[in-house]
C-alpha cells in the first residue's frame, strides 16, 4: 500500500493497494547507481485506490485477470 497528503480532509488522501503474489527477484544491475538489484515482484490479483484518477475521485476496486 502507497498513501499521501495532498490536501485537507478526505478528498486530499489518496491511495493505492495492490494485493497479490509476490517473489522475490535480482536483477543483473541495479537500476541506478547506488540502489539494491534486489526487487520485489508483484502479480497482482487485486487492486484498490482513492482519489488517483482526478477525473474518477473516490474508491476504485478492479480484480486482475490472470492468464
Amino acid at each position: 500500500m502507497i498513501d499521501d497528503s495532498v490536501g485537507p480532509g478526505a478528498e486530499g488522501m489518496r491511495f493505492l493497494e495492490v494485493r497479490g503474489n509476490a517473489e522475490q527477484v535480482a536483477a543483473a544491475e541495479p537500476a541506478q547507481p547506488g540502489l539494491s538489484p534486489h526487487l520485489i515482484r508483484i502479480h497482482p490479483r487485486r487492486v484498490v485506490s482513492w482519489n488517483i484518477d482526478p477525473q474518477r475521485p473516490g474508491m476504485q476496486a478492479a480484480d486482475v485477470e490472470t492468464s
